[in-house]
């Protein structure tokens, strides 16, 4: 079977774009740019050995594709490969990437190695996971209280240009549970909001909307950092597996926890509407629903929840003065029947604890877009058609 060498990617957005079943991918050969139109009984395998051509830079994979010769693939490509065969080629898979700058204070730590690789491992989680095609850069350093803090910009949308945005974004059930509960029109339906034609949101979750086309570019923003996350090195272990001599409690998890506040979780409560709070809500304050399925919005009510439609509570919010965040979830004590998350106001000890359904849901449903199947082999061939300390958050307005 002849071999040709080619640079494939996937055409569109996002990056599994179909038309009428088929995979289409942007192929150049010989310095020309064509489009190659696989139809899914196409394809008879995909062998990827992922390489990564710097820390957090584009993927890419050596891929070999193979297809059966068959009046149904139609390849633009004409007789290259028209014959059927295979293809060694490099696939780049852009999505979301955060680009990270270490403070002296973590690459000058005794073990700065181990720290850094629990960041970048973090990291991975996120380029691996979702699709927008954006670039958060994040500034980490340590600290020496707490666990971990993040500090982001925010930016005013007004409520109706960021449904408009959102509903622009590919088709997820989340996402369309979203969106049926959030009416269509200027002002938003969050109870007791002062303002309720506007929004605020973090740097990268103005650029994510951006970047679905719909939301407008005099929204984007330009900072530096899209966030400062400071990491209590001192209180926390490095790796995935047993407890290092730092500490009890997993920094990659802590990470975890500061990047989905870098992106956009976060709530507006406790200081909403005083002279140092937000005089607007946030995009995940759109979800916060009481135990009778009533939209919540308050700091005395006794309890607070995450919800796409107000009749499925996904998670309770931490809605009270204990030192957590009102954006993240209960945790102290946790609620009967929940297990750790990493979102917790309240991190558990001695658990690895992954990026979960609830902290997924979350950021779907404020514009982040989901890659369906994670696995870089897997994202492939389905392309193909083929077989307890307190985390804290602090932000600023721009």
């Amino acid at each position: 079977m002849e071999r040709r060498e080619a640079v494939l990617e996937q055409a569109g957005s996002p990056r599994r774009a179909k038309k009428s079943g088929r995979s289409i991918f942007r192929v150049a050969v010989n310095g020309g740019d064509h489009l190659a139109v696989l139809p899914p009984d196409a394809i008879i395998s995909a062998s990827a050995e992922l390489a990564k051509r710097s820390a957090f830079g584009d993927r890419e994979e050596s891929v070999v594709i193979s297809w059966k010769k068959s009046a149904g693939v139609m390849i633009a490509l004409g007789a290259c490969f028209a014959a059927g065969g295979a293809v060694h080629a490099t696939v780049a898979i852009t999505g979301l990437t955060i680009v990270p700058t270490f403070d002296g204070s973590i690459t000058g730590d005794p073990n700065a190695a181990g720290i850094e690789a629990a960041i970048n491992s973090a990291i991975g989680v996120f380029h691996q996971d979702f699709a927008n095609p954006i670039t958060v850069p994040i500034y980490f350093t340590e600290m020496s209280s707490g666990l971990g803090q993040s500090n982001y910009d925010l930016t005013s949308v007004t409520y109706s240009d960021f449904r408009t945005a959102l509903a622009s974004e590919p088709v997820s059930s989340v996402r369309s549970a979203a969106l049926a509960s959030l009416p269509n029109q200027t002002t938003d339906p969050i109870p007791n909001a002062t303002i309720n034609t506007q929004l605020w949101l973090s740097a990268a979750n103005t650029d994510a909307l951006v970047a679905s086309g719909q939301l407008s570019s005099n929204y984007y923003t330009t900072p530096q950092y899209d966030g400062t996350i400071s990491l209590n090195t001192s209180s926390t272990y490095t790796g995935p597996g047993s407890v290092g001599p730092q500490g009890n409690y997993s920094l990659e998890t802590v990470v975890l926890h500061e990047i989905d506040e870098v992106l956009g979780l976060g709530s507006a409560l406790p200081s909403y509407g005083t002279t140092s709070g937000l005089n607007a809500p946030r995009p995940e304050d759109l979800y916060r629903y009481g135990a009778n399925g009533s939209r919540s919005f308050s700091t005395s009510a006794t309890s607070a929840y995450f919800s796409l439609n107000g009749t499925t509570d996904l998670a309770q919010f931490n809605n009270a003065n204990n030192g957590g965040d009102y954006g993240d979830w209960a945790s102290n004590p946790l609620p009967a029947g929940a297990s750790p998350e990493v979102q917790d106001a309240f991190i558990t000890s001695n658990a690895n604890i992954p990026l979960g359904p609830n902290e997924f849901a979350a950021l779907q449903a404020i514009g982040y877009v989901q890659v369906p199947d994670a696995t870089p082999l897997a994202l492939l061939a389905a392309a193909c058609g083929t077989a307890m300390l307190l985390l804290r958050r602090r932000h600023q307005t721009c």
